[in-house]
């Protein structure tokens, strides 16, 4: 016996009161709409190769520590807190410079 994606929600829905369920179908219906197009990308194109899986996990680490060099530049720099123009200036060219850094590093490895 198959067990289907409607079914899954439909069993979800299910499990909450009866006021709950619009927004359980709410939430499924955004989650569906929003990682639809991720995870067609990741199941058509990047799964099959190998190595585009490594590139892709490896760049996303890379832009998780361009993050978090802007939370601790927030942190540090009070007066950045009230002025989010400036912050978001410094944090473009924070990850603009560890761009470079990450296809360096890929360059090495893929040699």
């Amino acid at each position: 016996m198959s067990f289907s994606w409607s079914d899954f929600s439909h069993s979800i829905v299910a499990l909450s009161k009866v006021s709950d369920r619009m927004e359980w179908c709410y939430f499924l219906g955004c989650g569906m709409v929003a990682f639809s197009a991720p995870l067609a990308i990741l199941c058509f194109i990047i799964a099959p190769k190998p190595q585009l899986i490594v590139l892709a996990i490896s760049s996303s680490i890379f832009y998780l520590f361009a993050i978090m060099i802007n939370t601790i530049i927030w942190k540090l720099l009070p007066f950045l807190q009230s002025s989010t123009t400036i912050f978001i200036m410094i944090s473009v060219l924070i990850i603009e410079t560890v761009r470079p850094i990450y296809f360096n590093y890929f360059n090495i490895g893929r040699r």
